[in-house]
């Protein structure tokens, strides 16, 4: 029996999936509005949102899709113009949707019903602008069914076209699927929106006698003819085929089949269960060879399995996946402690399990971590409609452009990352693009360019958002830092100490407060979060060019590859994605905090951890020195001992050290103490600073 819950949860993840796809390609015809492809897409998004509201009971939503689904229909036939205003009413009409398919279906409020209702008045306002609406209203009008339909009666169409596929479609509903409100046959219905259906049902022994007893003793077997191919079909009834109801198999173009009634038959009767013994059987049954029949399934097994297997995927939610990292997380740190039990006992056996399972963790963190790894696509796009319903509500044409889509992120920071890319962008469409006829009185296309990109680079992801605008005023910045009493009057400030006083919280340039911005928190938010997320925010700008915000993100906030090192009686841990080489160097005479030492021919910053972060004892004569690259600086560290490497399962620092500077984390040792793990981006900014680039000449 299917737990109706999670049925429910799975058509509510394929509902929302169907939405963001729906908008996404709303934004895609206004780009380009006379591609067929994907008008039909749109069209079979609709549907196929449409028929599963329904039987699942949404059935306000139904409607509404319905509605959507008759204006597609109509543009696709060359009846109605897809016009910006149309689609903006599709929009609208998406986000309303999406309002009632996160309520309650059976409760739904007086005010949605009448925005559905003023809704559907706007969407027929452009359905009645054409001649013909009556034969659009009919397109899609339902059509009745006989629940006592006898046995070799088909709901069906013809077909026509030389480029038609057939496909095979056979459902077998669960026994408890009237008593959920589940229609089969409605379900049977929305297959025609893709083509010409053919259906039978199929009985139980005994044929109606059972009903009574058992509220659906049948499956169906169908054929569908037209030019959907097999895999659209099982995208758009994903949440079925998951459930293995419903199964939806190509079987060839039409042309090559055989007679759809032979098909229907040998489905019924051949007892097949793949599309190579279903062509067979109705080949059989076609040239009258019934005997034969029967045993048509093992020969077309044989020839079935030299097919490739295809490829699947199920869905799992993400809280199982966060309490398997923990798990694994658990596991990794008692692997580390068992390694260390073991380097001191003369045991090869004992030491050969060690190892193994160390190999074995290594692989369970890799691939733990891997299912946690989202591609950043998803993400990019949710930002078109913003970028577009801003650049309306300002006034400004405006071309956003995504690239980098498939990098993959950890989901954590995906969820974490949207609020301040949102702020990035709002900066970008209003203090950065420039009004039409500003752009065209400076010489620049009256259309600006909003970009947002990301790219792995090592073992961190760089992300960007970029503008052609106007770029930053660094001037009038300046005043308003001498206004707020940040600078004094007679300084002037480089370009990095200007653009670093936009994240002071409560700073703007904005001349007054708007809905978008003027508040002074928006830089202020975006620091803040990305620096929570162990990651850095630098800004360039070109006056008349644009702007461009680089955010740099380590790819996991849950384990690390690090390298251990110890400073006096206290333990560390540096990134080993940043370590570059590992030095030594003798100590002679007085130590400062920030010197410079030789490195591949030339001199680079070296910073005493004992001096800097205040560690008691004796400065040793003899220091190990580890050299950390970032932004194109390297930098040494001074340490009096390397332990070795260790997979770092991060910890918070707790609210009593979370602003102690140059440190990010800690983590767990394999002996059981805390190590420190060091914020290395801002210790290489800190002795570049203290040093000057003249260090790296």
């Amino acid at each position: 029996m299917i737990d109706r819950p999670a049925v429910m949860r799975l058509f509510g993840d394929e509902a929302r999936e169907l939405l963001i796809d729906m908008e996404s390609l709303f934004l895609e015809l206004e780009q380009t509005p006379d591609d067929r492809a994907l008008v039909a897409r749109v069209f079979r998004t609709m549907h196929t949102l449409k028929g599963s509201g329904a039987m699942f009971g949404y059935t306000e939503a139904a409607r509404v899709a319905h509605a959507l689904e008759d204006v597609f229909d109509r543009v696709r036939h060359g009846r109605l113009p897809l016009t910006s205003e149309l689609l903006g009413l599709c929009l609208e009409a998406k986000d309303h949707l999406q309002t009632l398919l996160e309520g309650d279906p059976a409760d739904v409020p007086v005010a949605v019903r009448e925005a559905s209702d003023a809704l559907m008045l706007r969407i027929a306002a452009f359905e009645h602008d054409e001649a013909d609406v009556d034969d659009g209203q009919a397109v899609h009008a339902a059509k009745p069914y006989d629940t006592g339909v006898p046995e070799h009666m088909t709901i069906s169409g013809d077909a026509t076209g030389e480029d038609e596929v057939c496909l095979w479609v056979r459902l077998t509903p669960a026994d408890d699927w009237m008593w959920r409100g589940l229609d089969p046959l409605r379900l049977l219905d929305s297959f025609r929106g893709y083509g010409p259906f053919e259906v039978v049902p199929v009985f139980a022994d005994g044929g109606l006698e059972h009903v009574g007893e058992v509220p659906f003793p049948v499956r169906w077997e169908g054929v569908l003819t037209g030019r959907v191919s097999a895999d659209v079909l099982r995208q758009d009834y994903a949440w079925l085929l998951d459930s293995e109801n419903l199964s939806i198999m190509s079987l060839g173009k039409r042309s090559d089949c055989p007679p759809v009634r032979a098909l229907l038959s040998a489905a019924v009767g051949g007892r097949v269960n793949d599309p190579l013994a279903l062509m067979a059987a109705a080949r059989a049954m076609e040239r009258e060879d019934i005997c034969n029949c029967m045993d048509v399934q093992s020969v077309a097994s044989e020839v079935a399995q030299a097919a490739e297997a295809s490829s699947s995927s199920i869905r799992v939610e993400s809280a199982k996946l966060d309490r398997l990292v923990g798990f694994v997380v658990e596991l990794v740190i008692l692997q580390s402690r068992l390694s260390q039990l073991v380097r001191g006992v003369p045991d090869d056996a004992m030491r050969e399990v060690a190892e193994g399972l160390e190999r074995l963790a290594g692989s369970l963190r890799d691939s733990a971590m891997s299912m946690r790894m989202v591609p950043m696509g998803s993400t990019f796009h949710s930002f078109r409609r913003l970028v577009r319903d801003l650049a309306a509500q300002l006034g400004k044409k405006v071309l956003f452009e995504a690239e980098g889509g498939d990098t993959e992120l950890d989901k954590t920071l995906i969820d974490q990352l949207r609020d301040p890319l949102l702020h990035l962008l709002r900066n970008a469409m209003d203090h950065g693009i420039e009004p039409p006829e500003v752009r065209l009185a400076t010489g620049k296309p009256e259309e600006g360019v909003v970009r947002l990109g990301a790219s792995h680079s090592g073992g961190e992801v760089h992300i960007y958002v970029s503008d052609d605008g106007a770029g930053v005023d660094l001037e009038k910045v300046r005043l308003r830092a001498v206004a707020m009493g940040l600078i004094p009057p007679e300084t002037e400030p480089d370009t990095a100490t200007l653009l670093a006083l936009l994240y002071v919280p409560g700073f703007t340039t904005a001349p007054g407060v708007s809905e978008i911005s003027g508040r002074g928190v928006g830089m202020d938010v975006v620091h803040s979060a990305i620096a929570a997320l162990r990651g850095s925010l630098d800004m360039e700008t070109t006056p008349g060019r644009g702007t461009t915000c680089h955010i740099r993100l380590p790819l996991t906030l849950a384990i690390i590859d690090g390298m251990r090192v110890l400073v006096g009686g206290d333990s560390y841990i540096v990134p080993l994605t940043m370590v570059e080489a590992c030095l030594e160097r003798f100590v002679d005479g007085a130590v400062r905090t920030v010197e410079c030492i030789e490195y591949r021919g030339r001199l680079i910053p070296c910073v005493s951890l004992r001096l800097l972060l205040g560690v008691p004892g004796e400065q040793p004569g003899y220091e190990r020195v580890i050299v950390a690259g970032k932004e194109g600086h390297e930098v040494g560290f001074a340490v009096d001992a390397v332990v070795g490497l260790q997979q770092a399962v991060i910890k918070g620092v707790g609210n009593l050290c979370r602003n102690v500077a140059w440190i990010s984390g800690t983590t767990v040792d394999a002996d059981g103490g805390i190590s420190l793990i060091l914020d290395v981006v801002q210790l290489i900014r800190f002795a570049v600073g203290s040093v000057g680039p003249e260090a790296h000449a």
